[in-house]
């Protein structure tokens, strides 16, 4: 691992699907951020970001989806309602409620 910054390199759907289901953690949340920062179809990225959150089992990927999210609230602007409440009822959840916090911090900022 390299200190200097390096910019993502995108991941189709397919392929951050393929992680997602062969439970290639490490490849699937790489992915996941990636695609948040850097996809060009954001809303394709804003229903596959909010399917996997919503059916994944793994923490793990689900956390990156939670992070995810907040990349999107500042890059786009908006996000789906739908998300909002989903993310907003895991907040009793320790596992994710440094991801919350920041997610619910730039709906605060960029979206009200």
């Amino acid at each position: 691992m390299s200190n200097i910054y390096q910019p993502p390199q995108e991941v189709d759907f397919n392929e951050l699907k393929k992680y997602i289901e062969t439970n290639k953690t490490k490849e699937a949340i790489e992915g996941i951020i990636a695609a948040s920062l850097s996809c060009k179809d954001r809303d394709g990225l804003h229903y596959f970001i909010g399917d996997v959150l919503k059916n994944c089992q793994n923490n793990f990927i689900k956390n990156a989806c939670i992070k995810a999210c907040g990349h999107m609230v500042r890059i786009d602007g908006y996000i789906n309602d739908d998300i909002i409440s989903y993310i907003n009822n895991l907040n009793n959840d320790v596992l994710y409620s440094g991801a919350i916090s920041d997610f619910q911090d730039d709906v605060e900022i960029y979206l009200k």
